[in-house]
């Protein structure tokens, strides 16, 4: 618990069913990418059966929830995994936004969700929450979202999310100052499995490393 921090100020400390609780039927949601996925509020967000017209904005999003093929909720995805091409199989209303990397903050002010959820770090002794293993493409966004009062603000911080830093004239955290609520977790950080791969799969590396001169970049 960090309920006797004293950077939290008015942030509300809040289990994951009572922030939940906070959405309204009809609604917006802003969700960061891949590793910022918060799957505490996301399961909570599952077990909610009266939504109506729910939009969520991410992309990526790790895991599989049951909230993204119920009827009410419209997922606008920045980015397609397995987890999106499974909700449209499944009858999920998913549609793809095309976009790269430096416009994942535009398009998710484009789409204007009342309330951004992110997963980061515990505070630390200034007050901050660091993002940790998101890249940090909706931070602007997020401190947007927290200094305005009509807005919600959650994130999702657990104890196992390291605390990690930005370069020199950037920044990767968010004061608790500007967080409506923050939801204190016991979830670990995503582990991606190390497929060691087929045979084929050999065969297609060695063929394209020789596309690979000496010197170059790789992304």
């Amino acid at each position: 618990m960090v309920g006797q921090n004293v950077y939290l100020m008015n942030t509300r400390e809040l289990d994951a069913n009572a922030a939940a609780a906070l959405l309204r039927p009809v609604d917006g949601i802003g969700l960061t990418l891949v590793t910022g996925t918060p799957p505490a509020m996301l399961r909570a967000l599952s077990a909610r059966t009266d939504w109506e017209d729910l939009t969520v904005s991410g992309g990526l999003i790790l895991g599989t929830w049951p909230l993204f093929t119920h009827p009410g909720v419209h997922l606008r995805s920045t980015f397609y995994g397995g987890a999106e091409r499974s909700y449209r199989a499944a009858g999920g209303d998913v549609q793809f936004v095309p976009s790269f990397f430096r416009q994942y903050n535009v398009v998710t002010q484009h789409h204007n969700p009342r309330v951004m959820i992110a997963a980061g770090s515990l505070p630390d002794a200034q007050g901050r929450v660091s993002l940790s293993l998101h890249s940090g493409a909706h931070l602007e966004e997020l401190i947007r979202c927290g200094r305005d009062p009509e807005r919600l603000l959650i994130m999702e911080v657990s104890p196992h999310y390291p605390r990690t830093f930005a370069l020199e004239g950037h920044q990767n955290h968010i004061d608790v100052a500007d967080i409506d609520v923050l939801v204190v977790t016991d979830e670990q950080p995503p582990i991606f499995p190390n497929d060691p791969g087929s045979a084929a799969d050999a065969e297609i590396a060695r063929l394209a490393a020789t596309f690979v001169r000496d010197g170059s970049t790789l992304q």
